[in-house]
């Protein structure tokens, strides 16, 4: 009798041990800002709305960072400029056929009769269709990415003892190449923000309210702002990529998106080789 009274004992200490539930909490490494008010009336490009797509099943981050293959198409004076043998043009007008001149560029490639701009050459068997080109936004939404830059910024330069250099640091603002507000499935929209300062150059995933850096990437020995492709689904695995560019540069990013969280990762970029003799 008292050995099976011990016994149920112990089998209701054992459920009642089980029959809660455990809650987890985190911390946020990245600080929260408020914007600031705006000073002038200044636009930057913007992409898509306040609504979410429907919800769709995310992919792994391991499964959208996958190797890209493309080709740079660089600008100069004498026009466009392609690397490469790919042939379909991608830019912020859309899609065409490379029309290919005899003569070779500056930066080593062939010269491009094609007068839209276009920044990246394809495999035609992507049938890639980039993004709508994206409308103005406000002075207040620049002034809040202009803050998060530099604050970005500020945070990676090395620590200096002298008092020049510090007032140098604190005065010399980024320059802003892009605004671009994104849409994303399932979740608010995010700004792809880029800009340079002292020939480095940055690319930032903000949050809607343009107050906290989701992710960023940096890029050395890049001294003239980044234009933004908007973020479109330019190969033939999941997800969307990012391509950044200026006359000279040009740099493709994936855009992992999982749920709860947004990373880019870098997939390839090309420097102009008359550029890098230039420095």
């Amino acid at each position: 009798m008292c050995a099976n009274v011990v016994i149920r004992f112990s089998l209701l200490i054992a459920i009642g041990c089980h029959s809660g539930s455990e809650t987890a909490t985190s911390t946020s490494d990245v600080a929260t800002v408020a914007a600031p008010e705006p000073t002038s009336e200044q636009t930057v490009e913007t992409t898509g709305d306040d609504e979410a797509e429907p919800a769709a099943q995310a992919q792994p981050a391991a499964q959208q960072a996958v190797a890209f293959l493309g080709a740079p198409v660089f600008r100069s004076e004498d026009g466009l400029e392609l690397v490469g043998s790919l042939t379909q043009l991608i830019g912020p007008k859309g899609v065409e056929e490379a029309i290919i001149l005899p003569e070779k560029g500056p930066c080593g490639g062939q010269k491009l009769a094609n007068k839209s701009r276009s920044v990246l050459a394809l495999p035609s068997e992507h049938n890639a269709k980039p993004s709508a080109p994206a409308p103005s936004n406000s002075a207040t939404v620049v002034e809040a990415a202009q803050w998060r830059m530099n604050e970005i910024f500020s945070a990676v330069e090395p620590p200096t003892d002298s008092l020049e250099t510090k007032a140098t640091q604190s005065t010399d603002n980024v320059t802003l190449g892009s605004v671009s507000k994104t849409r994303r499935t399932g979740a608010p929209p995010v700004y792809i923000v880029t800009g340079v300062r002292n020939c480095t150059a940055a690319v930032a995933v903000l949050d809607r309210d343009l107050r906290t850096v989701l992710d960023q990437t940096m890029y050395d020995g890049i001294c003239h702002p980044m234009a933004v492709l908007p973020p479109s689904n330019l190969d033939t695995h999941e997800g969307r990529e990012v391509v950044l560019y200026n006359a000279q540069f040009v740099a493709v990013l994936s855009l992992i998106e999982t749920p709860g969280s947004i990373e880019i990762a870098p997939l390839k970029h090309w420097t102009c080789p008359a550029a890098e003799a230039a420095k």
